[in-house]
């Protein structure tokens, strides 16, 4: 077990130096996200373009993450979908972990 929860923390690390997420709240000449409002019946969807995010970057984190044997990946920015990839035999729409 510890070493899938290393692999993850070690790709979640990677995802966001190379997306460019990692930023200090408040420091002077960062952006903030707005207010993220949760939805009630589903998640918006958006290109990680749109959301500030390079979406060659994710689907090379996509690729990396379904070799380490895991269920599903959702990526949400904003509040919005920007990737959301099931590794067979999962599909979206069944319960798994």
């Amino acid at each position: 077990m510890h070493v899938k929860n290393t692999a993850v923390g070690l790709l979640l690390t990677a995802f966001y130096l190379s997306a460019g997420c990692i930023a200090c709240a408040g420091e002077p000449g960062i952006p903030t996200a707005p207010e993220t409002i949760w939805p009630t019946q589903s998640w918006p969807v958006s290109t990680p373009e749109e959301q500030g995010m390079d979406s060659a970057g994710l689907a090379r984190l996509v690729e990396t993450v379904g070799g380490s044997r895991q269920d599903s990946l959702t990526i949400i920015r904003h509040g919005k979908i920007v990737a959301d990839a099931y590794y067979a035999p999962h599909t979206a729409g069944i319960t798994h972990d």
